[in-house]
């Protein structure tokens, strides 16, 4: 993990930063499926924003869905965002995540399991103007709560999915 936010903190900015070549490989050589630029998980982290950073080329590359990784087909590797269980208002806006063909992101903005009520990015959240490219899976996968999510402007190229919304328990989400 490239930054790792462990506490429960509130109103953090993270900006104009340069992250790449963080992480482990697992036994079989691919990232880990944990790794992330930055990694932030837990209720009371609230208000935070990432704005204007550069997350490009993890260690290790991710599998696509035609490979094995720990036996099975479904990507597993870094993200560039990652967050679980949070307390939301956060913002994540004008970031440039990208990589190369041998170093593909899992998801670029994501992180909460698909049917968790919390979800990503957390309730009453933005994210907007980034230039995301080059993952197997979705590019910003706000599955889950989807509680007042707001999601516009972001340019995507070069990945299975731009926006999933799976399985919204709250909205809205627009």
């Amino acid at each position: 993990i490239g930054i790792h936010i462990l506490m429960d903190r509130h109103d953090v900015v993270i900006e104009n930063m340069d992250i790449s070549h963080w992480g482990s490989a697992n036994s079989e050589g691919w990232q880990l499926g944990t790794d992330s630029a930055i990694y932030y998980s837990r209720p009371g982290n609230v208000r935070f924003v990432f704005q204007r950073n550069t997350i490009h080329h993890p260690n290790y590359d991710c599998n696509n869905w035609s490979e094995l990784n720990q036996g099975d087909t479904h990507p597993m590797g870094a993200n560039a965002i990652a967050s679980y269980n949070t307390g939301g208002n956060h913002v994540i806006r004008y970031n440039w995540c990208y990589s190369d063909k041998d170093h593909y992101f899992m998801d670029i903005l994501g992180g909460s399991e698909n049917y968790e009520p919390e979800g990503y990015p957390g309730r009453d959240s933005d994210i907007n103007g980034n230039l995301l490219s080059e993952c197997w899976d979705d590019a910003i996968e706000a599955d889950g709560g989807g509680l007042n999510g707001r999601i516009w402007g972001n340019y995507i190229t070069e990945t299975f999915c731009g926006v999933s919304l799976a399985t919204v328990h709250y909205g809205p989400i627009y």
